[in-house]
């Protein structure tokens, strides 16, 4: 038996990266190969066992919760094969996209678009419809070319667009239900240069932003501040500028001081008293959120970004067409009901895709999410606001 990556947790007890889920599973396994799953998934049949596959964690839900069998993948993260002229990456699922950014930047490759954290599994990701934000651009399981599936029967499929594409499109995104990945092909491009600028907006002025941009930007997303009518545009686009020099050492520390530290220590205070959290939230907004800002640099740092601490997550996928009365609504919402909503509420967008279960099977999508930290472990009282936004 094994240790969830990272946490000295018992081989019997589990919870997610948000410890806002948690299970005691009969059985926790962490295989470093094949043979070695298979082996665990034979058994867990002869016993009529079930399984449930983990990665880093980071769903906010509690389906890999199970008082069954959890098998974590974390050792099986190997690079298979890596081909610079066809741009292709082959690895095993329980590698975290972080390091198939380094493995791609080492070989000056990369993905075409990341999620805002690269924390997850690669089979993690493209299981649970993980995507970035650009409405030229599908989620991350848009990127497989091909992938195996190790079935409770101990089988090996290997599936792809042209071999089983039924089969591989049911895979692409089956939350698990279907078999383990053990392995990905994915479609890379030559390394690229973003340029992000940040600047606000009002919610007066998003409708005739978003039309104007959504097309003509490669990666946009926007975030609003709730209790404000403050929106904050990403424009990110691709380019051959020079990268950014990096801020210096003292002034790294001091934004992570403020943005982290004081952030978490504000929202704990807050918790006690939420009445407050309007006014605080936009006095924050107004000082660290009201400005433009630009920087250049390569892609997969310009996509990630520092999702702070431990917090509830909701994201819900809608027609692209309905996002600004979706924000209306979700503003008229938090007003009349007085929730003591968190910044920020996330706006990416995606282009459609053919996959069977996937969000945006034939049409292009807004991902609207909101959350509600847990500064220092602290329970909010998310659950009405969630309720309502759902």
């Amino acid at each position: 038996m094994g240790f969830f990556s990272g946490r000295k947790l018992s081989p019997k007890f589990w919870r997610n990266w948000a410890e806002i889920e948690s299970c005691s599973p009969e059985r926790y396994e962490q295989p470093s190969c094949l043979a070695e799953l298979k082996s665990i998934v034979l058994d867990a049949v002869q016993f009529k066992k079930v399984i449930k596959i983990v990665g880093s964690g980071h769903s906010p839900s509690n389906i890999a919760c199970t008082n069954g069998w959890i098998v974590n993948l974390d050792r099986m993260n190997r690079v298979l094969f890596l081909n610079t002229e066809t741009q292709q990456i082959r690895v095993e699922g329980g590698i975290r996209i972080r390091d198939i950014n380094a493995v791609l930047d080492r070989a000056g490759l990369a993905l075409p678009c990341l999620p805002s954290i690269s924390d997850q599994s690669i089979a993690g990701a493209i299981s649970t419809g993980t995507h970035g934000s650009g409405i030229k651009y599908g989620a991350m399981h848009c990127d497989v070319l091909e992938l195996q599936l190790l079935t409770a029967s101990g089988d090996v499929l290997t599936l792809s667009r042209t071999e089983s594409p039924d089969e591989f499109s049911a895979a692409l995104l089956s939350l698990g239900a279907l078999g383990i990945v053990v392995a990905v092909t994915l479609q890379c491009e030559p390394a690229f240069r973003l340029r992000e600028l940040q600047y606000p907006l009002t919610l007066a002025q998003l409708p005739a932003h978003l039309g104007q941009h959504l097309h003509s930007t490669d990666h946009l997303k926007y975030v609003w501040y709730p209790h404000t009518d403050k929106v904050l545009a990403f424009e990110v686009n691709r380019t051959s500028d020079s990268p950014t020099p990096e801020p210096s050492v003292l002034r790294q520390w001091l934004d992570w001081l403020i943005n982290y530290q004081f952030y978490q220590l504000m929202l704990f205070v807050l918790s006690f008293v939420p009445w407050l959290k309007p006014a605080a939230s936009r006095i924050w907004q107004r000082l660290r959120f009201n400005h433009r800002t630009e920087r250049v640099a390569v892609s997969h740092k310009v996509f990630n970004f520092d999702c702070l601490f431990r917090q509830y997550v909701s994201e819900w996928a809608i027609p692209v067409e309905h996002t600004v009365a979706a924000l209306r609504a979700l503003r008229l919402s938090i007003e009349t009901h007085g929730f003591a909503a968190d910044p920020p509420v996330e706006l990416r967008f995606t282009r459609g895709d053919d996959v069977m279960l996937s969000p945006s099977n034939g049409q292009a999508m807004c991902w609207i999410g909101v959350i509600m930290f847990k500064p220092y472990g602290r329970v909010p009282n998310w659950e009405p606001f969630f309720d309502e936004f759902e």
